[in-house]
């Protein structure tokens, strides 16, 4: 059975670029917003989230906050992939509970190469 992925992101060129990085190879879920994002992870019980942080309705920050405290879920590894890339944005992301962060742009290899070790394929 293939892995789930979930792509959370608002932006249609990154969500395109992720998606199609990983569509050979993992059951691709898409979420354009935080709410979404938040529904479609306890719904699917994806085996690893890429999340952006500037999100509409709920951020991404907010997402994984909230993740981390639903039973089911609170384990599955969340990697931001963000814009926003300064030193305190880092550290916020981190303190919301995500466990890795990649600033935008990132390469689709190094995006596969984070997300096999994550999944440990």
């Amino acid at each position: 059975m293939m892995k789930k992925i979930l792509i959370v992101e608002d932006s249609e060129d990154s969500m395109e670029i992720m998606a199609r990085t990983f569509e050979e190879d993992y059951l691709v879920i898409k979420a354009t917003n935080g709410k979404e994002g938040l529904e479609k992870a306890i719904e699917e019980k994806p085996d690893i989230i890429l999340m952006d942080v500037s999100l509409p309705i709920m951020d991404g920050l907010t997402v994984t906050k909230r993740i981390r405290g639903i039973h089911g879920i609170e384990n599955t590894p969340i990697i931001i992939v963000s814009a926003s890339a300064m030193a305190h944005d880092i550290e916020e992301a981190l303190k919301s509970g995500c466990n890795h962060f990649l600033p935008k742009p990132v390469r689709p290899s190094l995006l596969r190469k984070k997300v096999a070790e994550y999944l440990l394929v």
